[in-house]
């Protein structure tokens, strides 16, 4: 196991935890009394499953607000836009779990609930059970010991949220939206390092920029500059967690430099790129090697 867990102390009293189980592709977080923690519009290409134990988090979906408060369980499926902030008097204590599609598309299918593409969930999840199942695994995945028994329970929970849960196919993502902007997508996704111009975006996709723009808004809740940005992102926290130098990460994604990079990363991903580099690194232990 090559989990690494690092905390990070806002005020003395506030605690943010975040780390990686790599055989299972799992990111987890833990904060407490955490206050300052708002990211802008983005998405994630993981199931985001959030309890929160004290204060409240907030989730918008375009115009689409929801506040939820202790004791909630929620997911953010695959590909949705959202941006979240914290609330509560006292700042709010919450755990995330970053599921992988393809973990999760294997539960189903051996759990007999195949759905002709990926499941979709409800945002908030139903029943007590399925939210201590959570909690059991996700204070579990937090110790680099008794990796079988974190295993167990992780599995048991995905049993739970399957079987409580009612489940809906869509065709995987890029299929909802209209040829052009998915056209858009996929060049911006084979070319997000490079700078290109909007005009070349709109030939690729074959339409007007004034109509691609409006229609990739609409579809994804950002306009094209913005998804370019995320999609360098997630380039560059895979790198990061290789242990690539930050400026060197910054060039590979095709951020201006480093600074350029810092900026972006704390508005979306909500840690400094040095932070999260030694957060989600492989960790050395005395005898291991």
């Amino acid at each position: 196991m090559t989990d690494h867990v690092s905390e990070v102390s806002q005020d003395g009293v506030s605690l943010h935890r975040i780390w990686r189980r790599d055989e299972n592709g799992l990111e987890l977080q833990r904060g407490r009394r955490v206050s300052s923690y708002q990211l802008v519009p983005h998405f994630h290409d993981e199931y985001q499953l959030m309890f929160v134990h004290e204060g409240s988090r907030e989730i918008r979906f375009g115009r689409d607000s929801r506040v939820f408060g202790a004791g909630a369980l929620t997911i953010v499926n695959p590909g949705e836009a959202h941006s979240t902030r914290c609330g509560g008097e006292l700042g709010s204590s919450f755990r995330t779990m970053h599921l992988p599609v393809a973990f999760l598309m294997e539960a189903v299918d051996t759990l007999g609930k195949h759905t002709a593409f990926e499941p979709l969930f409800r945002f908030e999840v139903p029943g007590p059970s399925t939210a201590r199942s959570f909690l059991m695994a996700h204070l579990a995945c937090e110790f680099r010991h008794d990796s079988l028994r974190a295993d167990d329970l992780l599995v048991d929970f995905v049993s739970n949220l399957i079987d409580n849960s009612e489940l809906q196919g869509r065709p995987p993502r890029g299929r909802f939206v209209d040829r052009e902007v998915r056209l858009a997508r996929e060049y911006i996704d084979g070319h997000f390092a490079r700078e290109f111009t909007l005009d070349e975006l709109a030939a690729a996709a074959g339409i007007s920029k004034f109509h691609l723009v409006r229609k990739f808004k609409r579809a994804m809740r950002m306009p094209p500059h913005a998804y370019q940005i995320r999609i360098r992102l997630k380039y560059a926290k895979h790198l990061l967690a290789q242990g690539m130098p930050i400026k060197k990460v910054a060039a590979e994604a095709g951020f201006a430099d480093a600074s350029h990079l810092g900026r972006w990363f704390r508005q979306i991903v909500g840690f400094t790129p040095a932070y999260y580099q030694r957060m989600v690194r492989p960790m050395s232990f005395p005898g291991s090697h």
